[in-house]
């Protein structure tokens, strides 16, 4: 209290002509006292400045006065007087009777005193917005509620004008200049005022959200231990819904109230716009819950609640968690997710959620589609600060959240550039977020109905999960067992290894019981008196399906089957009645509470279901042409009425378009409105919902171009759906989603086969064919089918087109795909193309793909040293930025490609030292291009050599890191390689039955692709195990057919000779052996021919031993002797071993006779 006036309201004590008469309290910057004016005879409240020194002090306090009084409204305190005394500056003011708004917020308050409370102070900042005053300090503190109930905005100590713009000109224009401080009450600051950025009216609309939020729930939204803290959470966290903490809160008033606190200010509503939205009824906020038909109540799911808790409390300690959420249609899946989530919040946890949508519609549409969602779920409400650390730590991520633009011309031939990374640095840039993201809190994500969820997706998961041990991570999913049995889909799989490994719990729904269909009742009709019987027959005729309990209790309430009289519940049928009138199944129910609808209302949800599970009022507004608001008031009655859809909240397309948007309470109610519609009526209305998404997101559409595809398409409208499929087929080859980039691509072509044949056609069908090229690769092998299909019809539309470096890759997949199906004649016609446009362009990547697929073809031929001739020190021209180049061109690294063949020729011709260190430097110049394609390209043919070498120790450590690799990332050449090398480990281990499973395993994988270049190595070795199994028949079957589809390709004529002989030598009968001879002695022919050492004494060692059964020991000697000579190096080899050993054994033998 101020020293120079006392509180005993003495004649002494004046200001002016205003006698004081106590103390009121303290403001921001002086003292308050109660006082009259003895000229004009009232009561008035005087504010004495605190310090007279302080310029600025004295400006701001000044300031006030100016901005009040220029105001007059009777929600804004009015100024008298203001003036100098010998106590200082003073102001004198209405005296406001009654409490201060803080006071108020000690006691729960009813809902229409809450909305006049509002209004009035709303209907008092827009008068002072309107005038240009923006207050800047909107708290309880500064707001009294009269004993009439008026309210009264004060101290408008901190009012400044907002800043103006003048005409032309771009300079901003305010009455004071301000300093580097806080200006404000951190507790009610906007994010604009913490950010210290330009403040305008919007703020004062912040601020008092909050102010709303506290009054409504006596819970501030951003409440923290800290001043600092206060400060983080508005600026970076998202409020709980008030109506969480406030059941009797409605709908509009929660929805109005986080609009305030929107962190954009300009997606917040004005001050006259939340007066107005204010201005009606109190009845027309009723308590929620009081319609009948609402369902945001729920019955039993104790044990499933509690193990969500278990695991959210897991993951707050650090340990990350896959949840995952089973049941059928109907069950409650979602809605239990969603009340824990309330549950979360109202108890103020501090945590973040994210929501990633999986749609029936969308399956297939988009890579990573709800992974992406969720993301940009995650960063919106942020003010940037998870924007700004994606774009560090996961920039790659970030290009697919926040693309700058994404309507490309999918009429170019020219491949679109792929990101510079790969599939293994965009997950490990995922985890690098997540890392750092999590630290603040743990962050739960929500992904429901996961039966529909994209491959790719599911693999980011599976690799999310095995990082857990480092993050406060939980992911809860929901999906149907019957829907990812029917598909065979690959989250079972995943879902299997991570319930193994301790990263992952399943929690499945059941039925209610009726028990707690009782406890339905009672929660939803209060004391009521309805018959137990009723109770019996709901719970019989839906075997306590929630969903289906609901409509039928909704449906029964609608038709006053159920009626509320004077305040108690009863029936006005009898049950046989209604046990006749209710549907059979819940499909049968939905369909029943559609018909209810009236034509008005089922003609804008069957437009709604059009767009999909979720939608917008606008869009809704431009296909129908009705005016949005009334849009939205149909809409929400059908909320409150029928508890058919929901809103969820508001966004602002590309085009700054504001829209609802809303959701089914179900999917199946959008899939039967959908399933209604005529063909006729199905196209015209998804060409009107795509053609409204156009014109609102203009060509920002990188969040609905997966919409757009599917909508197009059908609307039948082929040419756009064509471009929206290749886009979205190119978005997934930017993030190495390659068997949806396949996918996508055909259902580009399929939809351009609707379009009329010509040149534009052509066009568009070449730049899909190339977007699909490299990963068709990658995702189902050199050899599938698909990669012929597309290179065939690329290469002569390259030609048409002159699109020179286009025809390059489909020359070199051609090439690659008849090379790995041994049809070397149209492979070498294709490489023959291939380096004569080398030599043309002296392009560097072209030149080494046609030197390499030119030493390929002559490998296979078995023209092992001219192959040699081609894999020259081409590593030396080729930069690190070369070789990337060539991965994105050619689906991996040729250097490395060039590197893994010339080990493998090395080893034919007997140069095995030489052979392995060339295979080591292939594995190794692999990591430097951090490709993983390119890793599993060399390990695939390292894992080769340590079989050959019979290093079978290092052969399972190579090997299952392939398998694991190839399995991941959907590499079906290198995984088919891989399973049959997994079952020549197991055999060596001993366990030859379920490794002779294993490898016809592998050999049929290796079939459905046409991988015939690895099944023929593979063969050989298969039979010889069949035969040590008493199979020996059925591996000269296999042999014998091998042998008869040798074409031009000649590299492993001489094991399969050799082979058959061994297998004919078993036998051990006179005629077999003789035969078995004559398939020896060819089998060292040709490898002579060939200058292939490696095969040449593999067949020496088996016709030796046959020739010493029969008794010819020096001659075995002398050959083997022979073959063995011409060996400098290897001989720690298993081969080189055998013989070593073979031969010392034969010379003590040619010892023991002499």
């Amino acid at each position: 209290m101020d020293d120079h006036v006392s509180s005993t309201g003495a004649a002494s004590d004046r200001i002016a002509h205003y006698r004081i008469l106590g103390p009121i309290g303290a403001g921001g910057m002086g003292y308050v006292y109660r006082a009259r004016d003895e000229r004009l005879g009232r009561l008035v409240a005087i504010k004495l400045l605190k310090d007279h020194s302080d310029t600025e002090s004295i400006e701001r306090f000044f300031r006030e006065a100016r901005a009040a009084s220029s105001l007059n409204h009777p929600n804004i305190v009015t100024v008298y007087d203001v003036g100098e005394s010998d106590l200082g500056s003073f102001i004198a003011m209405e005296l406001v009777q009654g409490r201060g708004l803080r006071a108020l917020m000690d006691e729960p308050i009813e809902i229409a005193t809450f909305v006049k409370i509002a209004r009035q102070i709303a209907e008092g900042l827009s008068v002072a917005h309107q005038a240009g005053i923006v207050h800047r300090d909107v708290k309880p503190e500064n707001i009294m509620v009269r004993d009439d109930g008026y309210v009264k905005i004060l101290d408008f100590g901190l009012a400044r004008l907002a800043p103006r713009i003048h005409s032309g000109s771009a300079v901003q224009t305010a009455i004071l200049t301000e300093t580097s401080s806080l200006i404000g009450t951190i507790k009610y600051m906007s994010p604009e005022q913490a950010n210290q950025t330009a403040v305008d009216s919007p703020s004062d609309v912040f601020s008092l959200g909050i102010v709303l939020y506290e009054l409504a729930t006596r819970r501030h939204p951003f409440d923290a231990g800290s001043r600092w803290g206060v400060l983080h959470s508005i600026l970076s966290y998202d409020p709980v819904p008030p109506a969480r903490l406030n059941a009797e809160l409605s709908g509009p008033l929660d929805a109005l109230i986080l609009k305030m606190l929107q962190k954009d200010p300009r997606r917040r509503p004005h001050a006259a716009e939340v007066a107005a939205a204010l201005d009606q009824p109190a009845h027309s906020f009723p308590v929620k819950g009081s319609v009948v038909g609402r369902k945001h109540q729920s019955v039993g799911r104790r044990k499933e609640r509690a193990e969500l808790r278990a695991a959210f409390d897991l993951a707050s300690s650090g340990h990350g968690l896959l949840l995952c959420v089973s049941g059928e249609a109907g069950l409650g899946k979602s809605t239990l997710i969603e009340d824990f989530l309330a549950d979360i919040g109202s108890e103020g946890t501090r945590c973040r959620v994210a929501r990633g949508r999986c749609s029936e519609r969308l399956a297939g549409a988009e890579a990573y589609l709800p992974l992406l969602d969720a993301l940009g779920d995650l960063l919106r409400g942020e003010q940037g600060s998870l924007t700004r650390l994606m774009t560090t730590v996961a920039p790659l991520w970030h290009m697919q959240v926040e693309p700058a633009d994404l309507h490309e011309s999918s009429g170019r031939s020219a491949m679109s550039p792929a990101p510079s990374g790969t599939q293994e640095r965009l997950k490990r840039e995922l985890v690098a977020f997540f890392e750092d993201a999590c630290r603040q809190s743990p962050i739960i994500l929500f992904f429901d109905d996961l039966h529909w969820v994209d491959m790719s997706t599911v693999d980011v998961l599976g690799y999310l999960a095995r990082h857990f041990e480092s993050l406060p991570l939980l992911i809860v999913a929901t999906y149907r067992p019957a829907e990812l049995l029917i598909q065979k889909h690959p989250f079972l799989s995943t879902m299997r290894d991570l319930q193994g490994r301790g990263l992952c719990r399943e929690i499945a729904l059941e039925f209610l019981s009726r028990e707690e269909i009782e406890q339905y009742f009672a929660l939803r009709f209060g004391d009521h008196h309805l018959p137990e019987t009723f109770v019996d027959l709901i719970y019989a005729k839906t075997e306590g399906n929630p969903l289906f309990v609901v409509d039928v209790l909704d449906y029964l309430a609608v038709r006053h089957v159920v009626s509320d009289e004077h305040g108690q519940w009863t029936l006005t049928r009898s049950l046989p009645d209604i046990a006749r009138d209710l549907p059979e199944s819940v499909r049968g129910m939905i369909q029943r509470k559609i018909d209810t609808f009236n034509d008005t209302d089922r003609r804008l949800l069957v437009a709604a279901s059009v767009q999909g599970y979720e939608f917008d009022g606008a869009v809704l507004a431009n296909v129908l042409g009705i005016d949005a608001a009334e849009i939205e008031e149909q809409l929400d009655t059908i909320d409150k009425v029928h508890g058919f859809v929901r809103r969820i909240g508001e966004q602002e397309f590309p085009d700054h378009t504001l829209t609802l948007r809303y959701r089914f309470v179900h999917v199946l109610y959008q899939n039967m409105l959908y399933d209604s519609l005529t063909p006729a009526r199905k196209m015209s209305l998804s060409r009107a919902v795509g053609t409204a998404l156009e014109t609102f997101c203009g060509g920002k559409i990188t969040d609905v171009v997966s919409e757009l595809a599917v909508l197009f398409e059908a609307a039948r409208d082929f040419s756009k759906a064509a471009d929206y499929f290749l886009i979205t087929a190119k978005r997934a080859a930017h993030v190495f989603a390659y068997e949806e980039t396949v996918v996508l691509g055909q259902r580009a072509l399929d939809n351009l086969g609707g379009f009329p044949e010509g040149v534009d056609r052509r066009r568009r069908e070449l730049a899909i064919l190339m977007t699909m090229g490299i990963p068709a690769i990658a995702s189902r092998g050199f050899s599938s089918p698909a990669v012929q299909e597309i290179f065939d019809r690329a290469t002569p539309l390259c030609v048409e087109f002159h699109e020179t470096g286009q025809l390059a890759i489909a020359l070199w997949g051609m090439a690659a795909n008849n090379i790995v199906k041994l049809q070397l004649d149209e492979a070498g016609e294709a490489v023959d193309r291939l380096n004569q446009l080398a030599q043309r362009d002296q392009d560097l990547t072209v030149k080494v793909q046609g030197a390499v697929s030119a030493g390929v073809v002559c490998y296979y031929r078995g023209d092992f040293e001219e192959a040699l001739e081609h894999f020259v020190d081409w590593e030396t021209h080729c930069t690190l930025d070369v070789r990337r180049s060539m991965c994105r061109r050619s689906g991996y690294d040729q250097v490395v490609s060039l590197r893994s063949y010339r080990a493998w020729t090395l080893w034919c011709l007997g140069c095995h030292d030489r052979a392995v260190a060339e295979m080591h430097a292939a594995v190794q110049s692999s990591a430097d291009v951090s490709h993983t394609y390119t890793v599993a390209f060399a390990l695939t043919f390292a894992t080769v050599l340590d079989l050959w070498s019979g290093n079978w120790d290092q052969l399972k450590i190579d090997n299952d890191r392939t398998l694991s690799m190839a399995t991941k990332e959907g590499f079906a050449y290198f995984a088919g390689t891989s399973i049959c090398l997994d079952g020549f480990v197991l055999i060596h281990e001993g366990r030859r039955e379920a490794g002779l499973a294993r490898i016809q395993e592998g050999l049929t994988r290796l079939g459905s692709i046409d991988g015939r270049s690895t099944r023929r190595r593979i063969v050989t070795e298969y039979a010889e195990q069949l035969a040590l199994a008493d199979r020996a028949d059925e591996g000269l079957g296999i042999v014998d057919a091998e042998i008869e589809t040798v074409g031009s390709d000649h590299f492993w004529d001489a094991e399969l000779f050799r082979t058959r002989g061994e297998l004919l030598a078993m036998r051990a009968n006179r005629a077999d052996m003789a035969e078995a001879e004559r398939w020896f002695r060819r089998a060292v022919e040709i490898a002579k021919r060939q200058r292939a050492r490696w095969f040449e004494l593999r067949a020496a060692m088996s016709l030796s031993r046959l020739w010493q059964s029969e008794g010819k020991t020096a001659d075995a000697r002398a050959l083997l002797s022979e073959t063995y000579g011409r060996f400098t190096e290897g001989f720690g080899t298993a081969d080189l071993e055998a013989a070593r050993d073979r031969l010392a054994m034969l010379d003590r033998i040619l010892a023991s006779k002499a």
